[in-house]
């Protein structure tokens, strides 16, 4: 992850169980996303461990898919094989 960055929008999600997850790094405080889009964030839970959240972007709002909390350092293992079910 790029330093200073702590969000992310799905472009792409593979197939395969050890496929890559495709992303478009966000700042911050990026406002709206574009719809039918999900969004990664993710912040420092405690050492090696980070709160991550998914939001889906509807027509009038957006939508709390999921959250990991104190997800490990590698947390995108985790949240690859969630976001393609």
């Amino acid at each position: 992850m790029p330093d200073g960055v702590r969000g992310a929008l799905v472009q792409r999600v593979s197939t395969r169980h050890d496929g890559p997850l495709d992303v478009t790094w966000l700042a911050a405080r990026t406002p709206k996303l574009p719809l039918g889009r999900i969004r990664l964030h993710w912040e420092p839970a405690s050492r090696a461990r980070w709160n991550v959240t998914a939001h889906l972007s509807l027509a009038t709002t957006e939508v709390h898919l999921v959250s990991w909390p104190a997800a490990p350092d590698d947390w995108p293992r985790l949240v690859r094989p969630t976001l393609t079910k």
